[in-house]
């Protein structure tokens, strides 16, 4: 990471607060998306899971 900040010609310190902020953003997205899926999904699922019982 140090090594690749220095060639592209970035400080060390904007380079890992840059990091840290882009990392925390990408962990927020990622919980937020992987929970509403997670409850989408379920909702689908008992949808398709009713519509199946009804059949049989």
């Amino acid at each position: 990471m140090i090594a690749y900040s220095r060639a592209t010609n970035m400080g060390t310190a904007p380079f890992w607060t840059f990091a840290i902020v882009y990392q925390i953003l990408v962990l927020d997205i990622i919980t937020t998306g992987s929970l509403f899926w997670s409850q989408r999904n379920l909702n689908v699922h008992r949808e398709k899971r009713k519509e199946l019982y009804s059949k049989y």
